[in-house]
């Protein structure tokens, strides 16, 4: 099935945790809130009810037999299962070259290319800061790693390699930062 639709990465997220078991809304947002989908989907709760209504009606997901009978009209309690349809969009949506070509510029770049317009002091207190926060990030996703590995499921799996990416590039950050330092902020 080729869709005319192209479906965001809020849409994608939802009809992927749909492909691991049935949920409701209220469940998906627990679910994607102990995954720390914040972290890289930014998927909002709104956006989670808005996403469950288009997929519907799309016919990619659909309210399950035993939601049907009970009677429940409720998206926050309505269960949703994925679809054949809604699992064909999600693998064709997995295929688009944008998930390995696209790179967004995190704004401490941004604020680097400026940074020589900022007085040393400024510069100073931002670069503690960024390292400040790449230590509190560090240590965070270290104690969601530990989270993580006690889940059997693959989605733990690929989790625990997303979580060790990027500890592995905040510590990689923490690192450069001594030669932005030094560069930007030379020793008189």
């Amino acid at each position: 099935m080729s869709t005319t639709y192209r479906l965001t990465t809020p849409d994608l997220v939802l009809l992927g945790l749909l492909s691991e078991k049935p949920r409701h809304g209220y469940e998906i947002n627990a679910e994607l809130a102990r995954r720390n989908v914040e972290d890289w989907a930014g998927v909002s709760r709104p956006q989670v009810y808005y996403s469950l209504k288009k997929l519907a009606g799309l016919g990619m997901i659909a309210a399950t037999a035993q939601a049907r009978e009970k009677g429940v009209r409720s998206a926050e309690r309505q269960v949703y299962a994925v679809t054949t349809e809604g699992l064909t969009a999600l693998r064709e949506g997995l295929t688009r070259e944008e998930w390995a070509t696209e790179q967004s510029l995190p704004p401490f770049l941004t604020w680097l290319a400026l940074a020589p317009y900022a007085t040393q002091e400024a510069a100073q207190k931002v670069i503690e800061l960024r390292e400040s926060v790449l230590r509190a990030e560090i240590a965070r996703e270290e104690e969601h790693l530990i989270v993580i590995r006690d889940h059997p499921a693959a989605a733990a799996r690929m989790g625990e390699l997303m979580v060790t990416h990027k500890i592995a590039q905040w510590r990689a950050e923490l690192a450069w930062l001594a030669s932005v330092q030094e560069k930007l902020l030379p020793v008189h």
